[in-house]
């Protein structure tokens, strides 16, 4: 979703509102398919089981840590 606002004035309510959006999906168990860089580890590293299974899918698919260094570490 996005929606415009003024970087000059409006970016730290439009920060805030994106956080609130963030929580309130993932209370309702919905998890977003692409996220940005901060606030990924806020949504993934919510259940340990799930975050556990995500770094065991990046090593399998990328033992070397090539991709997306420290993304989704």
């Amino acid at each position: 979703m996005s929606f415009p606002f003024d970087r000059a004035t409006q970016a730290e309510a439009a920060h805030s509102a994106l956080d609130l959006a963030h929580t309130w999906f993932g209370e309702a168990g919905l998890r977003p398919y692409r996220l940005d860089a901060g606030h990924a580890r806020s949504v993934t590293g919510g259940a340990a089981a799930e975050a556990a299974l995500q770094r065991a899918l990046r090593t399998a698919v990328d033992p070397l840590g090539v991709m997306a260094a420290g993304r989704y570490a």
